[in-house]
């Protein structure tokens, strides 16, 4: 099944969840055993990314598969080294302070 998002969304159910009901249909076509392949999403905490993929999933409907079937992962944030001087990034706010 080919994706028919126009901006090829990952979350869009004919790019993400469609192949793998096939996937899976298929395979209980084979064997008569039902599974249900997670899905898994790697998310953070910069800019609301984890928030945002929750809500979007949630509004979704879990694309037809229950929420049992994601896993969403946040990515740590890590600290960050300058390039020119060896010392640590923070960032505070919208700016950079050097400490």
């Amino acid at each position: 099944m080919r994706c028919t998002s126009p901006h090829r969304i990952l979350l869009h159910p004919t790019c993400a969840v469609a192949p793998r009901q096939a996937r899976e249909y298929l395979y209980w076509q084979l064997t008569g055993r039902q599974v249900t392949t997670p899905v898994a999403i790697m998310t953070s905490d910069a800019k609301g990314n984890h928030d945002r993929v929750s809500r979007l999933l949630a509004d979704m409907g879990w694309a037809g598969r229950g929420q049992a079937a994601f896993r969403l992962f946040r990515q740590p944030m890590v600290p960050v080294v300058a390039v020119e001087d060896g010392r640590w990034v923070r960032v505070c706010g919208l700016k950079e302070a050097r400490g």
